[in-house]
């Protein structure tokens, strides 16, 4: 990996301007003053690169051990699902065990929508509808709680449950891990943007992998990030005067990488 300074630490040092955004390799960020977010290489709040997490009755039909994901195994009594999302490890307590909080989904018994319940949150999705980034409390002890930030994706109500949950972001507004500098940078962007992906690549490419999420809802997810960019972007091209603007936008990235295999013949995953 990169040895020496970084370039914008050198602008610094001649004291020319710089805003690097989502750099790869920049993860923790250097120390500088000038605003950076860092990029390819950010864990999810678990330390990890993203673990989604998928609730289904039809379990059986996938792997329960699949890299970047878990699967979880559920029942549907009385039009309602019961489950728990899995957190960091608590190392508070002596055994340190995963935390967790448990959230329920209330099933329309005539409409493809639920109603998802946990914390202070209680929202409504139709299947195949996202939802928007939702704040998450995993409570260690009494006075400290590690804050992240996730999507709700309804892929299917019946004949089969299932249920995506992103992988945990860090909390842009509250980082439990260091992603900018100064610190001040992603709570300023949060502020005005609200919540946004701070996982070094946003998109989930392991749930394609392994069909959790299929072309299309890939790509809906996609989007979801490229529109937060590009409104990024767009603040701070304004506010842009001198020096050095560094913008990555992964989605071209990502994009090429799944789906090489649609156009090249000889991809062993072709399919036109």
């Amino acid at each position: 990996m990169r040895k020496g300074k970084a370039f914008w630490q050198i602008l610094e040092d001649y004291d020319i301007p710089a805003t690097v955004f989502k750099i790869p390799a920049n993860y923790p960020p250097v120390s500088t003053k000038q605003r950076t977010i860092s990029g390819m290489g950010t864990p999810d709040i678990l330390g990890s690169y993203g673990i989604f997490n998928y609730y289904t009755t039809e379990a059986k039909e996938l792997k329960e051990d699949i890299g970047g994901g878990r699967i979880h195994p559920v029942n549907v009594i009385g039009n309602r699902v019961e489950a728990k999302l899995l957190g960091p490890v608590n190392a508070f307590k002596k055994d340190r065990p995963e935390s967790a909080i448990e959230f329920k989904v209330f099933i329309d018994p005539v409409n493809p929508v639920a109603k998802i319940s946990f914390q202070d949150h209680e929202f409504i999705l139709k299947e195949g509808e996202w939802s928007s980034w939702k704040k998450i409390h995993f409570r260690m002890i009494p006075t400290q709680s590690v804050n992240g930030i996730c999507m709700f994706y309804l892929k299917q109500v019946r004949p089969n449950f299932k249920l995506y949950i992103s992988p945990i972001n860090i909390d842009p507004g509250r980082a439990v891990l260091p992603i900018s500098t100064p610190k001040g940078y992603s709570e300023e962007l949060e502020k005005r943007f609200g919540p946004f992906f701070t996982k070094g690549l946003p998109a989930d490419t392991k749930a394609l992998d392994n069909d959790v999420l299929d072309d299309g809802e890939f790509l809906e997810q996609d989007d979801l990030a490229l529109r937060e960019r590009l409104e990024m972007f767009d603040y701070e091209l304004a506010r842009f005067s001198s020096g050095l603007l560094f913008y990555y936008v992964s989605s071209t990235d990502q994009r090429q990488h799944m789906f090489w295999r649609l156009i090249d013949k000889e991809h062993p995953a072709y399919d036109p």
